[in-house]
């Protein structure tokens, strides 16, 4: 007999995972290993009325419904013998022959292989579907691929050629501009000498039915200057830049050469003084 109300041969601290039963008589604590049971057998239904060897052996006689002889059981650890009050071992469970076990496992395997087949065959079918969906868009992306690369050479090309028409046109506006700044540069030399035979005359009242012409020629008598309508080309008014200005137009007149222009502008001053 143990200490701390166990009942087996080795005492154990029943607050760890030992798996033990409790006899329903004596209270006393029983490892599985000790009573040699699995604990699949300790159902709850067992626990409830289960007895220890030592309380099976102490019982009378005449009180057990059975015939079975008492057997005395080893208390020791490893001991095999069926306790008394468990229930019957099924021996047809283990009277079973090698040959029914074999046979058991030949189907098994032969499910658990055909289910495996199955598996493989559905897999690979699957597999093979996704696969041809993917090189499907494999090839419609290299088939766009090839087409972007086309396009992108065909705008490489035209770039090119764009580029080179950039730069010659470039190189044509810069011999253009060069071109019109002198043009301009001409052009004002042009006017300026246009120009030097030109002299303005202000102040000069303004009359409907005046004529410029004679105008011109009556001041050339007036300041010493003898000027004939062969020499003057050109006569006109401006316009003015303030209409509501009160002041006589501007005369304009060109004459037929500077010369005859500078001796009207000596006489001028000559007239003045």
């Amino acid at each position: 007999m143990t200490k701390s109300g166990w009942g087996c041969c080795i005492p154990k601290n029943t607050n760890g995972n030992e798996d033990f039963i409790v006899c329903t008589k004596c209270k006393k604590k029983f490892h599985n290993a000790c009573i040699a049971l699995d604990s699949s057998f300790f159902t709850a239904e067992m626990r409830v009325v289960w007895s220890c060897p030592e309380c099976v052996s102490n019982t009378p006689r005449f009180m057990k419904k059975d015939s079975t002889p008492i057997q005395e059981v080893s208390a020791g650890r490893n001991s095999k013998i069926q306790a008394l009050s468990s229930p019957p071992v099924d021996k047809t469970k283990v009277s079973m022959s090698t040959d029914a076990i074999q046979n058991i496992l030949d189907v098994m395997t032969k499910n658990i292989n055909e289910n495996f087949s199955q598996i493989r065959s559905d897999m690979s079918k699957t597999i093979n579907e996704e696969l041809k969906l993917v090189k499907s868009e494999l090839s419609q992306i290299k088939e766009s691929m090839c087409f972007i690369g086309k396009q992108y050479d065909e705008l490489k090309k035209i770039h090119e050629a764009n580029q080179s028409l950039i730069t010659e046109l470039r190189k044509e506006n810069n011999e253009l501009k060069s071109t019109v700044e002198d043009l301009g540069h001409r052009l004002s030399q042009v006017e300026q000498q246009s120009r030097q035979s030109n002299i303005e005359l202000q102040c000069v009242p303004e009359h409907k039915n005046g004529n410029l012409f004679q105008i011109i020629n009556d001041l050339g008598k007036v300041v010493g200057c003898s000027i004939t309508s062969n020499d003057i080309l050109n006569c006109t008014r401006t316009a003015k830049i303030y209409r509501s200005s009160t002041r006589p137009r501007s005369i304009v007149v060109q004459l037929a050469s500077p010369k005859l222009r500078d001796k009207l502008l000596a006489s001028t001053i000559k007239f003045n003084k």
